[in-house]
């Protein structure tokens, strides 16, 4: 049996920032419609876009850690310039960021934000008996925006992640 990694949420004052920051980036995204057909051409038209609120960083930001309740070293929390990409709770609550960036530089494509619960993303109900695996967040959307209720989407960002408690606890109807 694979070991898994027990998850942990974010601090709430990083839950509440991170709500603030999907807001703000959700509506700038809705303006910028290059970005809108960008998320069109990988499976994400406006209806996903809204569902599952992704949003727009035009630029890098760069806040202070204490805000966000993370240990203020000599460091900023940097949210660099890409597409955001949240997980939510049903009611709202916001757990994860990553952002997609759109530079081609030696930093990876997808950016977990500091702060944001590791684990597997999973897009939809773990009740389901079908889950859909792949490696991107934006693929684990597109497939479960395409799929709806029939099944549960997982990204797991790398090669090299194993099951958290999310995906083994009593809930799950998958066997891993």
């Amino acid at each position: 049996k694979p070991r898994h990694q027990v998850l942990t949420n974010p601090p709430d004052l990083w839950m509440e920032q991170a709500k603030r920051l999907v807001k703000t980036a959700h509506t700038q995204l809705l303006d910028n419609p290059q970005a809108l057909a960008w998320l069109e051409r990988r499976g994400l038209p406006l209806e996903a876009v809204k569902t599952y609120q992704f949003g727009l960083s035009p630029q890098d930001q760069w806040f202070d850690k204490e805000a966000w309740a993370l240990n203020a070293d000599d460091k900023k929390l940097w949210i660099p310039a890409g597409i955001l990409i949240p997980t939510l709770e049903p009611n709202g609550t916001v757990k994860r960021l990553k952002m997609r960036r759109d530079k081609n530089d030696d930093l990876p494509k997808y950016i977990a934000i500091s702060g944001s619960m590791n684990g597997l993303s999973i897009i939809g109900s773990l009740h389901h008996e079908t889950m859909i695996v792949v490696e991107s967040e934006l693929d684990a959307y597109a497939a479960h925006h395409a799929t709806h209720d029939f099944a549960c989407s997982v990204a797991v960002g790398s090669n090299i992640k194993n099951p958290d408690n999310v995906v083994v606890s009593p809930g799950c109807k998958i066997s891993l």
